[in-house]
């Protein structure tokens, strides 16, 4: 193995390494990171397929905006 490719892979296993360290968070009255309305979509091959990530709220913001313009047409 080349000496720089080595070096590459010991820095990515320590960057690893320190994400995963053990953490002391402090005690909080929620969770940090709480999951709603978490959905879920079929793929082709009947595979459950976990949607998720910043495209989702942006989405829903979207579909919001729009259904939130057209009620406000209609009336």
């Amino acid at each position: 193995m080349k000496k720089e490719d080595r070096r590459n892979l010991r820095n990515r296993k320590r960057r690893i390494a320190w994400r995963l360290r053990p953490r002391e968070w402090p005690e909080r009255p929620r969770p940090m990171c709480a999951a709603s309305n978490i959905q879920y979509e079929i793929s082709g091959r009947q595979r459950g397929v976990a949607a998720g990530g910043k495209g989702i709220p942006v989405s829903r913001a979207f579909q919001h905006h729009i259904r939130g313009a057209s009620v406000q047409t209609q009336r």
